[in-house]
């Protein structure tokens, strides 16, 4: 008893070391990105008290100096005040209000400021005896590099540990906890079978998910033989029988969004003639979905979207990495992705883990996947961890033509950046018509070999 009680109570120790280990990141995150709009207000601030001081020196203020050579760029410094104020400002609303992550504004406006402030020491007529046009000039460049150094070495590297902590700690909290028996893992009835009940509850329908089945060929046909065959239990371990459970929920909510759409809740994100993007929200959670009729049979899809999963940076535009992490079974599988920048670095990289899973709905390809953690992809410190909430490929067959498919995709995400949620869903809607695009293409090269 004494035993039990230690272990419970270095259990919530550890708790809450985590939890204030967390709050204190996310409180240096916070403290750095003030700091760095405190030191962008401050610089402005010292630029204006410099030009100032020069404008006193030259006589400014007694009305020694016309209007014209206040102007002239070849004579006076204001254009530098000028410009330091239009880069505070477009620092200021970029980070301070709208969150923008991504380090290429700040890059950008200290390159612009460098090249303008090149070209003014080569046409500014400076005089011998006002020792502060040398000083605002220095100045202006030293300040403007020492913000994106500490831009670079501190927000950045804090924000991405603070995203990193609350990522890791949502998803060890949203892990499985089911208590599942050691020689029982829910399966899915053949199809036309009564729904099976698994131990947790879930009632999965009359679906078949055919554990030694093969998988499909490019050209294959969707009506071969299903098999039925059990799986191997004895070499599964709890957590992997906890992660299936999860999967098979998952492609189960998959299904249920697929056959009851309820059209008035999706309204149109984008689109184009062949491919339609829709989105609707639920408890504050936005999710994605583009349907498009592609001339290829169902499995010729599928095969490329989940079976070739790890093969999607060859083809998908949008994907940088593609690899997979863990095989649990036929059906499952952990997968790791990392996807490209988005917008021109708008939305800078994310890097996602997620627990795939498939099967067979009558006569169509199902599959989905959901955020998980695993040993081997922690999150990583120069890169942001995104969250996959529910999503899923569905492959249906058309009725009048089985060479051809409906393809719909469901996609719920949590970038975890700083941006707008909704100029990320509108870069996300696009990213999925891009998706479907080279799909389409990737189909047709493999079919034509």
């Amino acid at each position: 008893m004494g035993s039990g009680s230690s272990r419970a109570s270095d259990c919530c120790n550890s708790s809450v070391e985590q939890s204030h280990t967390d709050s204190a990141v996310i409180i240096e995150s916070e403290s750095t990105v003030k700091t760095f709009h405190i030191i962008t207000i401050f610089n402005f601030l010292l630029t204006v008290l410099l030009w100032l001081i020069e404008a006193q020196d030259i006589g400014f203020f007694s009305g020694n100096v016309s209007l014209g050579e206040l102007t002239d760029i070849r004579k006076s410094l204001l254009d530098l005040v000028i410009a330091a104020f239009v880069r505070a400002i477009i620092l200021l609303v970029l980070y301070a209000i709208l969150h923008f992550q991504t380090r290429y504004v700040v890059w950008s406006t200290t390159l612009l400021n460098t090249l303008y402030l090149v070209v003014k020491v080569i046409y500014f007529k400076f005089s011998s005896s006002r020792l502060t046009d040398i000083i605002l000039g220095v100045g202006i460049f030293i300040l403007a590099w020492v913000e994106l150094l500490y831009f670079e070495t501190k927000v950045i590297t804090a924000r991405r540990r603070a995203e990193n902590a609350a990522q890791q700690r949502l998803l060890e909290a949203s892990s499985p906890t089911l208590q599942v028996g050691h020689n029982h893992v829910p399966r899915y009835g053949s199809f036309g079978a009564p729904s099976i009940t698994s131990t947790s509850g879930v009632s999965y329908g009359s679906f078949q998910t055919p554990l030694g089945s093969p998988t499909p060929s490019v050209g294959g046909d969707e009506h071969q033989p299903m098999v039925e065959e059990e799986p191997e239990e004895a070499d599964l371990s709890d957590e992997h029988r906890q992660l299936i459970v999860k999967a098979q929920r998952t492609l189960h909510t998959v299904w249920t969004w697929y056959n009851t759409p309820n059209e008035s809740e999706w309204l149109e994100e984008k689109g184009t003639a062949k491919v339609r993007c829709h989105a609707r929200e639920e408890n504050g959670e936005k999710t994605l979905r583009v349907v498009a009729t592609l001339p290829f049979s169902a499995p010729q899809v599928f095969r490329v979207v989940f079976f070739d999963n790890h093969l999607m940076a060859e083809w998908d535009t949008t994907v940088r990495e593609s690899r997979e992490l863990e095989r649990i079974n036929d059906h499952t599988r952990i997968v790791y992705n990392q996807a490209n920048d988005i917008g021109g670095g708008v939305i800078s990289s994310r890097d996602f883990v997620s627990l795939l899973h498939w099967g067979r709905f009558e006569d169509a390809w199902v599959s989905s996947g959901i955020a998980c953690v695993h040993h081997s992809m922690p999150p990583q410190p120069n890169i942001v961890r995104g969250e996959n909430g529910t999503c899923g490929f569905i492959c249906k067959p058309l009725a009048s033509d089985k060479s051809q498919c409906v393809f719909t995709w469901f996609l719920t995400t949590d970038l975890k950046g700083w941006l707008p949620k909704s100029v990320i869903h509108r870069s996300l809607a696009g990213v999925q018509i891009s998706f479907v695009q080279s799909l389409e293409q990737r189909i047709r090269s493999l079919a034509s070999l």
